[in-house]
């Protein structure tokens, strides 16, 4: 299950940021200021040895923003996103909790080890 985090150049609402649905059955999507520059997303994945984003990482494009998993598994996408939250100077806003998450506070969640299977095997 995914806990969906928000990040990107965000209009602001009374309750964080502002949504907005196309239809009546359209999931909300987050309204833009201005979209996030394209180009420092792929810098920054080169300087990672990467051309897109991973599967596991739990991060994808929108429109002019990005999606992400809070509760990732992997410690890259979390030094990603925090580092491209640092130089892109965007926000990130938790969806589930309505709250934003400074980039120092989106950290690794899982304890010591990046899967919890593997700590139960080992043990």
């Amino acid at each position: 299950m995914f806990h969906y985090a928000f990040m990107g150049h965000f209009e602001h609402a009374e309750q964080g940021i502002r949504f907005v649905k196309e239809s009546p059955e359209a999931a909300p999507k987050p309204v833009l200021q201005r979209p996030l520059d394209v180009y420092s997303i792929g810098l920054l994945l080169h300087e990672f040895g990467l051309t897109q984003f991973p599967e596991e990482w739990g991060v994808s494009e929108a429109d002019g923003y990005l999606i992400c998993d809070i509760y990732t598994h992997s410690r890259e996408a979390i030094s990603y996103v925090t580092r491209l939250a640092q130089t892109a100077q965007c926000e990130i806003f938790d969806y589930s909790s309505l709250a934003f998450v400074q980039p120092e506070d989106y950290r690794y969640r899982w304890g010591q080890t990046e899967n919890r299977t593997s700590r139960a095997a080992a043990g």
